[in-house]
């Protein structure tokens, strides 16, 4: 036996619309907690803390945490090219402690931290534009002048240089107000 239950179409249509907008809003909740929970990711890393350190303080999986950093990555540089420089200053910041960590024992010889150190160099000078070709207007003609590794090896060092010096001058300005000294 069957029964024939009539439905109103207009309160199907009601219900699903319901349905569909709670839905979203779940997708959307969710996406936002990713999203926080990555940035206080970033925000731990960035204090020296490793992935599994923040994971282990917000009670997530490392991998967890590793992808929800990398959505709230991507949506950061989604938001606007103003971001674009401070996630361009992050990465660098999070590079140079990486190459700080490696430098003692690239200055004691280890092969694999100077093999490391290196990578590390070239990322931060691939994020600082150094290896961009240099374009020169000849006639009416753009011709791409690329420099030689002498000249780029050249050019990193004086630039390494001057991080290094203008870091020291931040270092001393901050350690002779700590003891108010004038410089």
């Amino acid at each position: 036996m069957t029964i024939a239950v009539e439905q109103d179409p207009e309160k199907l249509r009601t219900t699903r619309r319901a349905t569909e907008k709670r839905r979203k809003a779940a997708i959307k909740a969710a996406r936002a907690e990713r999203l926080t929970q990555g940035r206080q990711v970033i925000e731990a890393t960035l204090a020296g803390y490793t992935i599994r350190e923040a994971a282990a303080q917000l009670g997530i999986a490392p991998t967890t945490a590793y992808d929800h950093m990398r959505e709230a990555e991507l949506d950061f540089l989604r938001s606007g090219a103003e971001n674009v420089i401070r996630f361009r200053s992050k990465q660098l910041l999070r590079l140079e402690r990486m190459y700080r960590a490696l430098y003692p024992k690239i200055q004691a010889g280890d092969p694999p931290a100077v093999r490391e150190g290196l990578r590390v160099m070239d990322m931060m000078n691939r994020i600082e534009g150094i290896y961009a070709a240099v374009e020169l207007e000849v006639s009416g003609t753009v011709e791409h002048v690329f420099p030689s590794a002498a000249e780029v090896f050249a050019e990193v060092a004086r630039l390494r240089v001057q991080q290094i010096e203008a870091r020291n001058d931040r270092a001393i300005e901050a350690a002779s107000e700590v003891v108010g000294v004038n410089t």
